[in-house]
């Protein structure tokens, strides 16, 4: 079992699997009767607020010593530290939506894979973050993918174009502003994504009504009891798949390495893709191939990279705690059974320090 850890391998599966689930469910919503990407995206976000407070109910009567759930609460300080984070969660998500509405399931990896390249830059400029130069070039083969897989109108059309750029860009704000946010909720990511799901709902309900999709409602009226299960049971169970998925996400997060749950995604994507084409009826063309290979493995190249420059700071990190060290200890002088500590003054003080009892 040292090389095939249970844990690691189930929570990645997982993540795959309810991955591609959702993205092809999604699709068959889009694609129906009842194709309103801001209407099923208001519907997800109720459905994950009512199952947080569901979820939170149950583990604090079942295991309550645990505390898995943070408890709901509505405080206008953290409703205001969390804003410009749920503004640019709900952004993406509808924008990500109404790509899929719009873009084959077997190049939605294609539309979505400037997500990369956007976070480089907003991590650079908000969180002052380098960048060296193996990760410039990474990005610039994804960009390369991108425009390539744009140069196909099967598989790319200038409106899943703009969308999914657009999704891209308030997913990498987005990510970004977690980063900044949780902290501010005495990391406590649970409480994070409450107030998150919070804000959402109420600004998904907004965008119906300034992108004039209330109409949807009417339609609903007019339907028979039979159709409003058959519209509104397939969105509610994607709700409650994002819902799970967010929590399997976290698991992954916990468990494993950033390189194993990277690579699972870019797996996850190439599936998806093939999926797309089997159950979809979908073609993938040349073009589009060598796009996806170029998106996912300069993703990958990416991930490599980061991984490489992350171990490297780690030996300096280590490598100055040790110096520290050293030089701490050449400080301490020792006189019979005590020490003498010099300070920055240049003064010496006595301590009560036994060194026959430091081992």
């Amino acid at each position: 079992m040292k090389f095939f850890p249970i844990k690691q391998i189930i929570a990645l599966l997982l993540y795959g699997i309810v991955s591609i689930i959702l993205v092809v469910l999604n699709k068959r919503i889009l694609t129906g009767n009842f194709g309103y990407p801001l209407i099923t995206t208001w519907i997800q976000q109720v459905c994950g607020l009512t199952c947080y407070v569901f979820a939170y109910l149950l583990t604090s009567s079942l295991i309550p010593k645990y505390n898995v759930f943070s408890k709901p609460s509505f405080s206008l300080k953290y409703i205001k530290i969390c804003l410009p984070m749920s503004i640019s969660c709900i952004a993406f998500i509808s924008l990500s939506n109404t790509c899929l509405k719009y873009v084959p399931v077997s190049s939605y990896a294609i539309a979505r894979s400037l997500t990369l390249l956007f976070n480089v830059i907003f991590s650079v400029l908000l969180l002052k973050q380098s960048i060296s130069k193996i990760c410039i070039i990474a990005c610039l083969i994804v960009m390369t993918g991108f425009t390539i897989g744009s140069y196909d109108s099967e598989a790319l059309n200038i409106y899943g174009i703009i969308t999914g750029a657009l999704s891209s860009i308030f997913q990498s704000i987005y990510i970004v502003q977690i980063k900044k946010v949780t902290p501010a909720l005495n990391n406590a990511e649970f409480l994070t994504y409450w107030y998150n799901v919070l804000i959402t709902s109420f600004f998904a309900f907004i965008f119906i009504y300034i992108f004039s999709e209330n109409k949807a409602f009417n339609e609903l009226i007019l339907m028979s009891p039979f159709q409003i299960m058959n519209t509104i049971c397939p969105i509610v169970l994607s709700g409650i798949l994002n819902f799970i998925f967010g929590l399997i996400t976290y698991w992954c997060i916990q468990v494993t390495s950033p390189i194993a749950y990277n690579l699972t995604g870019y797996v996850k994507s190439g599936l998806q893709s093939l999926i797309g084409v089997i159950t979809n009826g979908e073609t993938l063309s040349l073009i589009t191939l060598l796009s996806l290979s170029m998106t996912i493995g300069g993703s990958a190249m990416y991930t490599f990279a980061r991984l490489y420059e992350n171990g490297q700071k780690q030996d300096h990190i280590i490598k100055n705690s040790t110096s520290f060290k050293k030089l701490f200890s050449e400080e301490i002088t020792p006189i019979n059974d005590s020490c003498k500590v010099i300070n920055n003054n240049g003064n010496s003080n006595e301590c009560l320090v036994n060194l026959k009892n430091i081992k």
